[in-house]
């Protein structure tokens, strides 16, 4: 009995434990909610910024938020505020105009109480840095703009902002012993740590390693300088006393983003987290520590992402990753590991905490965390530790009578990823990491050697154009069953579709060992279906142009000899829609070219009178021709000029306007140009109009076949195909064709003619 009661007491935490769900670490966050933009904090709610810029966003810049994500307040919308800060009680907003840029004081109701404009002596660039530092126990703010710092009195009883230094590299702002500010600035070439006063009086000054960019970290009794080495992962870390200006260096082995500094008890504390035999490992120490080089520490966990940022926040340290968050406390232990998509900025990261909730937030994006105590993870781990020795004792009986089917498998996936024209082929284990990939799978997820296998999947399928296929592994991992999913998947340029299955691998005993997802590419197949039926559509019509035609040429003997000009257009416009059908028949049967010289200015010459002037009475037609000869195939050039003849006549939308249509030509290429006065696309139509079978038609009038031949005959001819622009100023369409000619060329007209019909 006395045993089995002990028995029951050592089992008891264990089954609670996993009862629970709790992990083998002290405490575990979850994610509440996230935000496009930054987040700061206010004394009663949240401030979200969003640094987008106003050309392509309308959205409020400043809102304030309820940590629910209600919205309370809005303002400042579609302005380019590139930074904001929380000084007093009040908000300080730092705005990016065309004409320059300038500092906004607005109270908690977000209404603008004072605006200065910051004297800039050059336009500000979309690459240059700009910050904004202040601190509620000093009375200035600051402003670095590039590399320009300028110094003002936020309370709004001061001047414009003041210039006070210039080719700044990094710049920190806290209360210390000589001064309010430590600045980081290059003089002739040799690099400078300034400590100024509030009255900007110079209190200290010493020469630090020089760099394009550093990160200034202000300590209770030293300052950090940390600058990345150019051309390597190395940073120099460089500590300067402003009382004595004496200065001590250190390199560590990785990029600035992965090294925060704190105050220590004596020393400061650097956290730094490097790579190490494959392995990323957290090292925590004083500078001694890192003097012969980075320290041995603790290995991060390989299910989650690439670590992008690390910060130190009171206790704790937060190491960001790609698909999570791993925090230990300052000795380096780890606390929680937590998978969580993190849209984080590496450059802008921040970790803010109040009232025991945790933000994490950059420019790009922040999460509200909460955190959750396990007080029974130590049974977990201990669990762990026992299993890693009995557990693998007790397996050996069991691998050994799976090895045969294991290996069986094994061969069977190896071959199914050596198979051409197998498909896209992924292979996720049991816990959603990506574990095998063919060489198309690894193309479409852009993953190279150098990227590591064995993370979890979400880590791989970051980048646009592969949101389907997130979806589809998603669904696969979640629901553990067969599915097959059709996929529109942006490989490039062009858009393809995929089906994709899933086929779940389970073991002896019914667990779940892995999932295998293919993904067959239809989209050659579905584009043949298509094709043949507008060639089936067009081998009927040709039935009814017959007989269109041969009426046609009996109304033209019944005429008078002296010729009937509407029987003449009449059978014009008949040849010119049968040649049409015949070209539409032959659409993706032969891929051949068959040249021959072609004039170009009687080319786009011909084009031109199929278009009928009674049938477009709205449309002045410009011929701007500087003729050359060109070694093409008539036949099918003259079609994908048609179709852009016909969008620019679309465009105009019944309204007078011009369509134009010109050519001239270079040493290497020919130029056919289509442009008119219509509506004109935006970027997304502009994006997409070269897609096959896109239409902005919402009648059924347009196909989209127009613009897939005008883009597949130019590159048959070896040439490309340009298309710009903009609403309301109309469309233009550039073919280049190369001359292709195996003797010498032409040019019959070496003046511009300008024709006006």
């Amino acid at each position: 009995m006395t045993v089995r009661l002990l028995i029951v007491i050592i089992l008891m935490p264990l089954v609670i434990a996993a009862a629970r769900g709790d992990t083998d670490d002290p405490i575990r966050f979850g994610m509440a909610s996230s935000w496009s933009g930054r987040i700061l904090l206010t004394p009663q709610d949240l401030l979200l910024h969003r640094s987008k810029p106003a050309w392509t966003s309308t959205e409020p810049a400043l809102q304030r938020i309820s940590t629910s994500s209600t919205v309370l307040r809005s303002a400042l919308p579609g302005m380019d505020i590139r930074d904001a800060a929380i000084w007093r009680g009040a908000i300080i907003a730092l705005r990016v105009q065309s004409s320059g840029a300038d500092v906004l004081v607005l109270d908690m109701e977000l209404t603008i109480r004072s605006q200065r404009e910051v004297p800039l002596d050059r336009p500000l660039q979309p690459t240059d840095r700009v910050v904004l530092a202040c601190d509620d126990r000093l009375s200035n703010a600051y402003v670095l703009l590039g590399t320009d710092v300028f110094v003002f009195d936020p309370s709004g009883r001061g001047a414009s902002p003041r210039l006070i230094e210039r080719r700044v590299q990094g710049v920190a702002v806290a209360p210390m012993a000589h001064g309010e500010i430590a600045i980081v600035h290059d003089v002739g070439g040799t690099a400078f740590l300034t400590v100024r006063d509030a009255r900007q009086q110079t209190r200290a000054a010493t020469t630090v390693p020089g760099a394009p960019m550093s990160t200034v970290i202000a300590l209770e009794r030293t300052i950090a300088v940390v600058s990345e080495v150019d051309g390597s992962t190395e940073t120099q870390i460089t500590f300067v006393d402003p009382e004595t200006n004496e200065t001590r260096t250190l390199t560590v082995a990785t990029t600035a983003s992965l090294i925060d500094i704190a105050p220590g008890a004596e020393d400061p504390l650097i956290a730094a987290v490097s790579l190490q035999q494959g392995h990323y490992v957290l090292s925590v120490g004083s500078p001694a520590a890192f003097t012969e080089g980075i320290p041995s520490g603790t290995v991060l966990d390989r299910d989650l992402g690439l670590p992008v940022a690390l910060r130190i926040l009171g206790r704790r340290i937060y190491v960001i990753d790609r698909a999570g968050l791993v925090t230990a406390d300052l000795q380096g232990a780890i606390q929680s590991r937590d998978p969580m998509e993190l849209n984080i900025d590496a450059r802008s990261a921040q970790v803010l905490e109040r009232s025991g909730v945790t933000y994490v937030t950059s420019l790009t994006g922040s999460a509200r965390l909460i955190e959750h105590r396990q007080p029974l993870w130590w049974a977990m781990r201990a669990m762990k530790t026992i299993g890693a020795f009995l557990v693998p004792i007790v397996l050996c009986a069991v691998i050994l009578v799976l090895w045969l089917r294991q290996r069986r498998l094994r061969r069977f996936i190896d071959t199914m990823l050596e198979v051409p024209g197998a498909g896209l082929l992924f292979m996720l284990d049991a816990s959603g990491r990506l574990i095998r990939t063919n060489e198309l799978a690894a193309r479409l997820l852009r993953i190279s050697g150098k990227v590591p296998m064995g993370r979890s999947f979400h880590a791989y399928v970051q980048h646009r154009g592969v949101e389907g296929v997130r979806a589809v592994l998603t669904q696969a991992y979640t629901d553990q069953r067969p599915l097959s999913e059709k996929v529109h998947v942006d490989d490039g340029d062009e858009q393809r579709e995929y089906v994709f299955t899933s086929v779940p691998m389970f073991g002896t005993f019914g667990r779940l060992r892995g999932i295998v997802i293919t993904g067959v590419d239809i989209t050659e197949a579905l584009e043949r279906r298509r094709l043949v039926n507008w060639a089936q559509l067009a081998h009927d019509m040709q039935t009814n142009l017959s007989t269109i035609r041969l009426n046609a040429e009996q109304l033209a003997r019944e005429a008078a000899e002296g010729g009937n000009e509407r029987v003449r257009r009449i059978l014009f416009q008949t040849r010119v829609l049968t040649q049409r059908v015949r070209d539409l028949v032959s659409v993706g049967r032969s891929e051949e070219l068959v040249r021959a010289p072609v004039h170009s200015a009687e080319f786009c010459t011909q084009i031109r009178h199929e278009f009928d002037p009674e049938m477009f009475p709205h449309v002045t037609f410009s011929m701007k021709l500087r003729g050359t000869m060109m070694n093409v195939d008539r036949l099918k050039l003259s079609r994908a000029v048609r179709n852009a003849v016909e969008n620019a006549i679309k465009a105009l939308r019944g309204q007078p306007g011009t369509v134009e249509i010109a050519t001239w030509s270079d040493r290497e290429h020919v130029y056919i140009r289509v442009s008119d006065t219509g509506v004109g696309m935006d970027t997304l139509t502009l994006e997409h109009m070269m897609k096959p079978y896109f239409t902005t038609a919402k009648d059924g009038s347009g196909t989209g076949i127009g613009t897939m031949i005008m883009q597949h005959v130019t590159h048959l001819h070896g040439g490309s195909l340009r298309v710009t622009s903009e609403p309301g100023h109309g469309t233009q369409v550039v073919f280049r064709i190369p001359h292709m000619m195996q003797g010498a060329r032409h040019t019959s007209d070496e003046a511009m003619e300008t024709v006006t019909a």
